[in-house]
């Protein structure tokens, strides 16, 4: 299921931009199965976790960083979340702002990036989801 969804969605930009699949795992439990690809600018993690595709970004650093392209794509655009499952308006979001990443991602400003994201999920969470943080 998850090649797939990346054949389908993702495939052409993958090959456009230089990526390279740098990492895969698969599981025989639900599915599950995991699959990682560099280019140049930043890499994307395509995660099939319990019969749900999750599409993230992080810099090209030996960190561990992933952030959901839905809630990039929400900070960026300044729009709502999308559903999991529309893949082809992160496809379309990768294609239309891939300089916009590539600087966000970079080296010099994945530290304010992390920053920004980490305060947008907060108060996404903090609006969607209160009743986490009621004590």
């Amino acid at each position: 299921m998850l090649e797939h969804i990346i054949e389908t969605h993702f495939s052409s930009l993958l090959k456009n931009k230089g990526f390279k699949l740098v990492a895969e795992q698969h599981s025989a439990s639900f599915g599950d199965a995991l699959m990682d690809f560099e280019s140049p600018e930043f890499r994307l993690r395509f995660v099939s976790d319990r019969l749900q595709i999750i599409v993230e970004i992080g810099p090209n650093t030996s960190s561990n960083e992933w952030f959901s392209l839905r809630f990039v794509r929400s900070l960026v655009l300044d729009r709502d979340l999308l559903p999991l499952e529309d893949y082809n308006e992160l496809a379309l979001f990768l294609e239309q702002h891939y300089s916009t990443l590539a600087t966000m991602f970079n080296r010099q400003n994945i530290s304010e990036t992390t920053s920004r994201l980490e305060k947008f999920i907060d108060e996404w969470q903090r609006k969607e989801r209160p009743s986490w943080f009621k004590s």
